[in-house]
C-alpha cells in the first residue's frame, strides 16, 4: 500500500488549500506558535481533517506565562518565544474551535 503525502505552502490562519474533510493528518512542527490567530489556525486544521478519523500531530512551544501584545519584539518572535502561549491557553484555543464552530 502506497502512502501519499503532500506539502503545500499556505497561510494556515486564512485557508489551507485542500478540500474540506479530506485530510488524514496535519503535522505541525513549531508553526502554530508563530501564528497570530491560533483559533483561526485550529479552525482551518479542523476544517480539512476527515471527520472522526483525521488527526493533528503537534510539536510546539509553550510558555509559563502569557506574553502581552505590547511587549512583543521581532527578536523574540524570531526565537519563537513571543508567539508561544501557556499550555492551558494553547489547549483552550483547540477546544474553542471544537465547541464554537
Amino acid at each position: 500500500m502506497a502512502t501519499k503525502m503532500e506539502f503545500r505552502e499556505c497561510d494556515i490562519e486564512k485557508r489551507i488549500p485542500v478540500e474540506d474533510n479530506s485530510v488524514n493528518a496535519v503535522i505541525s512542527n513549531c508553526v502554530i506558535n508563530l501564528t497570530s490567530n491560533k483559533i483561526n489556525t485550529f479552525r482551518e486544521i479542523y476544517q480539512v481533517l476527515k471527520p472522526n478519523v483525521g488527526m493533528m500531530v503537534i510539536s510546539d512551544l509553550v510558555t509559563d506565562k502569557e506574553v502581552k501584545s505590547g511587549s512583543i519584539n521581532d527578536e523574540n518572535w524570531c526565537k519563537c518565544i513571543d508567539g508561544a502561549l501557556t499550555k492551558e491557553t494553547y489547549i483552550e484555543s483547540m477546544r474553542y474551535r471544537i465547541f464554537c464552530h
